[in-house]
């Protein structure tokens, strides 16, 4: 368990540097038929993420956070229309006395995501129209208790 004092201290000394795309990829597996379709179709969203830590070096921790989204249509998800994949890498600067596994693990499964989830919602929505579909809206992101 992290301590409480602990984790507040390491959050009022870490400093969000940049946030930057590092991968993407995009596999539009329905744009033959989308000229017949198009408007016609409800499409279904798979949304899955995944947060880590990329590297610490000194005073600064690289984190990972990889969002892979299928998206599909019919009664029961068998066409696949488009997936994407993308990678955001966000540096943060902190006080290397205040940090530990605990605190770490505690930071990237919570904070990261925070930061990282618009970022990952602007992208996907941008790309989805840029492939010929409405624009796809993922949730917000929020923390599980």
């Amino acid at each position: 368990m992290v301590d409480k004092q602990k984790y507040k201290e390491f959050i009022r000394n870490i400093e969000l540097e940049g946030i930057y795309l590092s991968k993407l990829s995009c596999n539009n597996h329905g744009y033959e038929n989308h000229s017949k379709n198009k408007g016609t179709k409800e499409l279904n969203a798979e949304v899955g993420a995944s947060f880590s830590v990329k590297k610490s070096l000194e005073e600064y921790l690289y984190t990972s956070s990889f969002f892979q989204i299928e998206v599909f249509t019919g009664e029961d998800n068998e066409d696949k229309e488009f997936e994407i994949d993308l990678e955001l890498v966000a540096i943060y600067k902190y006080n290397v006395n205040l940090i530990d596994d605990e605190i770490t693990e505690r930071f990237v499964n919570s904070s990261v995501p925070l930061n990282t989830w618009p970022y990952a919602r602007e992208t996907v929505s941008s790309m989805c129209t840029k492939m010929g579909y409405p624009p796809l809206f993922m949730k917000t992101f929020t923390l599980s208790k």
